[in-house]
């Protein structure tokens, strides 16, 4: 019969030379735990301010100049744009809930050369973000549908992509052909 004491695993009490790194880590995220099923609209806040930084630094969404946090969810939603843009170009802009086109559309061409290069013409769609990672996947379906060099948007924004990441997409647009899981050359 074996103890505790048998097991050849360190006592973190015991020894102050070693150190708990992921106990340490994980209690940034205490807060996660016991949460109040009536505060859901506090935890949606919290979770906004959390990954909001993300969302800047990935995608260039400036926190500072967006609207104030509240408790309103209507207030703190993304939208995806759809801009046209000249040459048949197209370009899928993420930002918060804007009324005038105009504004959004100079925004966005102040970001990205892609945009001051293919000057945008109208926005013809608007669909709210509900999952970040759906931003990179709707742009890459255009992409695969309009071609890579007509679409940006997304994580793809340069005005001319690196190999690699082309080479990346044309891949995953292989494995979206249901050739590719009926060839008998997988």
């Amino acid at each position: 019969m074996f103890n505790d004491e048998d097991l050849p695993f360190p006592n973190y009490e015991q020894d102050p030379c070693i150190f708990d790194w992921e106990e340490e880590y994980f209690k940034q995220f205490k807060w996660l735990e016991n949460q109040d099923t009536n505060s859901s609209e506090q935890h949606s806040l919290h979770m906004r301010n959390v990954f909001l930084p993300m969302l800047q630094s990935s995608m260039g969404v400036h926190m500072y100049n967006e609207p104030q946090v509240t408790l309103n969810p209507t207030e703190n939603r993304l939208y995806m744009y759809f801009i046209s843009l000249e040459e048949n170009k197209m370009f899928l802009y993420v930002d918060f809930k804007e009324e005038n086109n105009e504004t959004l559309m100079q925004r966005a061409q102040e970001k990205y050369g892609y945009m001051q290069i293919y000057k945008p013409l109208k926005i013809v769609f608007t669909m709210e973000v509900k999952d970040l990672y759906d931003i990179d996947k709707t742009v890459k379906l255009f992409m695969h549908m309009f071609g890579i060099n007509n679409t940006r948007g997304g994580s793809y924004t340069s005005l001319v992509l690196e190999e690699d990441q082309i080479r990346f997409i044309e891949k995953e647009r292989e494995v979206t052909c249901i050739d590719h899981y009926t060839s008998s050359t997988l």
